[in-house]
């Protein structure tokens, strides 16, 4: 997948589900996510392992759930 289709798809998840926990109040657009964020999603997704539950795996004291939610 082009990294131009991961953003759009990204882009479209992110207004799915802000649509779904009720939107943004009325005539304010939703917000794309961060180019860093999207940069950092196509390398996860281009490294063809998993690059996120791996770092979680390795994290002093193991996964945790604050560091799912970061």
């Amino acid at each position: 997948m082009r990294a131009a289709t991961i953003a759009l798809l990204l882009f479209c998840v992110a207004g799915a589900t802000a649509a779904s926990a009720g939107g943004p109040p009325p005539g304010c657009a939703p917000r794309p996510p961060a180019s860093g964020y999207v940069s950092e999603v196509v390398r996860a997704l281009k490294a063809g392992q998993d690059v996120w539950g791996n770092a979680l795996l390795a994290a002093p004291g193991g996964p945790t759930y604050d560091g799912v939610q970061r």
